[in-house]
């Protein structure tokens, strides 16, 4: 403590360095923005026998996401300091980019001339750091054909996990494993089966279709959610 205080006197105490550190030493440091990436998701998940029956024989085409969120580069926030984790990526290109290779390789027939449009608006996109880091997506599925009513439901995906703190890694990961979780439930929906066979009547919330084109600017209001559904 005295040699702290003659120190002090002299002018030779440097202010503690903790502004990109959590808690002096209690993290990794707070991380600049940075890109997004598809990260710890090795599988992809597959149509179900139904959802492949239903889908044989139609043909879809799948639009650019909608961001509907107000901070389109903010990507999560870290609890204790609360430091909002931002991303240098455009959140909708990455997305979209990522959903439409998915719903590809699950045997859904893809085409850019189709007789069903899949639209998607991106409700949330989310990660929180406690003691894990806590993804959540949210993304609301459209699907249409022109002249009849639309298919509509919103989709909630959760993911967990945990490592080293402030990590960009971390935080993709928690991401992309909530959003392969809202592409599987959208995929095995037994409501989506159901519409494409023709079968009763659309998702409870459903609407008129949209007429072709692109959808609403992100400024427009977002659409009351169809009834959320988690995994």
């Amino acid at each position: 403590m005295r040699i702290l205080q003659r120190l002090a006197a002299s002018g030779l105490v440097l202010a503690p360095l903790c502004a990109s550190t959590a808690a002096c030493g209690g993290g990794g440091e707070l991380p600049a923005p940075f890109p997004l990436a598809w990260q710890g998701v090795e599988s992809s998940p597959s149509l179900t026998e139904r959802g492949r029956m239903a889908a044989a024989g139609k043909t879809f085409h799948f639009e650019r996401i909608v961001d509907r969120r107000a901070d389109p580069n903010k990507i999560g926030v870290d609890e204790e300091t609360n430091y909002q984790y931002r991303t240098t990526s455009n959140v909708s290109d990455f997305t979209t980019e990522r959903v439409k290779q998915i719903l590809g390789d699950s045997g859904l027939p893809m085409q850019d001339s189709a007789q069903y449009t899949i639209q998607g608006e991106l409700v949330a996109f989310d990660v929180k750091e406690g003691d894990r880091f806590q993804g959540d997506v949210r993304v609301l599925f459209r699907v249409f054909k022109v002249g009849s009513p639309a298919f509509e439901q919103t989709y909630m995906g959760k993911a967990s996990n945990h490592g080293r703190s402030h990590s960009p890694d971390n935080i993709n990961e928690a991401l992309s494993a909530a959003m392969l979780s809202v592409v599987s439930q959208f995929l095995h929906d037994e409501l989506l089966a159901s519409f494409l066979e023709g079968k009763g009547g659309p998702a409870p919330a459903a609407s008129a279709a949209p007429a072709p084109g692109p959808m609403p600017s992100a400024s427009a209001a977002p659409k009351k959610p169809a009834g959320p559904r988690t995994l």
